[in-house]
């Protein structure tokens, strides 16, 4: 996409991912200025970004990744384990959860609808959206543009959820995109949230629903086709993770004292808010694509 919403001018393009809760860290960052390399040659120039991954290791972390690419050169390392169960080396290109930065890539989806002119910025979804005005109960007209920026003041489907402490039962159960919208719609929407900047997951629950609606195919289809594809994201899915996957970082939480692996991603297969697994060498590729004009 050339669209000048995407091609951003940037001398330098840093993204760091950290999926806090289940212990994993991604760090990636993509220069695209005219110089070519670091300031500073060979591993050296990395100690202050290793002491900071040190520190979420020492924290509790199992496992972290990152890359640092720029024209003609890349770095790349990987520290911790990939399971407490078989204690294997992490290898840079692990696959892991990215939870929240799918919806990044999600709005990539949504911005090229605008740019084939099925629908714009300011155009409220609430007719278009299946299931939006009967499920959410919307206080006014509420636009793309809000759903994409957080200041829609939709209700977030997680407080919506069942707050007990063991989350496990919870895990084992998908949160389709129309349940979400229903959850979200048990809670209150005031008109006076509207236009103020709240961050809430059922934003893009939403979103995902107007890619589908209006590209008249799954979801998950779209993003292939439409973002991963395109970009070259060889290594990157919505779909469920197979757990036997010999190159995947898994992540855990601590319930009581126990450490309880979360990587089965049932609840968030196909989610447009957090469902995306990939690596951090596709994740610096994605980056790099908004940023060059080339999504």
């Amino acid at each position: 996409m050339s669209s000048p919403r995407l091609a951003l001018r940037a001398a330098a393009v840093c993204a760091a991912f950290v999926y806090a809760a289940f212990g994993c860290l991604l760090a990636a960052c993509t220069y695209t200025g005219p110089d070519s390399a670091p300031s500073s040659s060979g591993p050296a120039a990395m100690v202050p970004l290793e002491r900071q991954v040190q520190l979420f290791l020492d924290d509790g972390a199992v496992s972290a990744v990152v890359q640092v690419r720029w024209p003609g050169g890349e770095w790349s390392r990987a520290y911790g384990v990939r399971d407490l169960a078989s204690n294997a080396s992490a290898q840079p290109t692990d696959r892991v959860q990215v939870a929240s930065v799918t919806k990044t890539m999600t709005a990539v989806a949504v911005l090229k609808l605008v740019d084939d002119h099925l629908i714009g910025l300011d155009d409220p979804v609430n007719d278009v959206i299946p299931g939006f005005t009967a499920a959410l109960h919307p206080p006014g007209p509420i636009t793309v543009r809000q759903l994409l920026g957080h200041t829609s003041g939709i209700p977030e489907v997680n407080d919506a959820l069942p707050h007990d402490v063991d989350f496990r039962p919870l895990m084992t159960q998908t949160l389709t995109m129309e349940r979400g919208l229903q959850l979200a719609g048990t809670l209150p929407w005031p008109a006076s949230h509207v236009g103020s900047f709240a961050y809430s997951n059922t934003n893009y629950l939403a979103l995902g629903l107007l890619v589908q609606t209006l590209r008249r195919k799954p979801f998950a289809d779209v993003m292939r086709e439409e973002v991963f594809a395109p970009l070259g994201l060889k290594s990157t899915t919505l779909g469920h993770i197979d757990l036997h996957e010999a190159d995947l970082l898994h992540g855990y939480v601590t319930l009581r004292g126990e450490r309880i692996d979360t990587t089965d991603n049932t609840f968030l297969v196909g989610s447009p808010a957090a469902g995306a697994a990939s690596t951090v060498a596709d994740l610096n590729q994605f980056m790099a694509g908004i940023f060059q004009g080339k999504a």
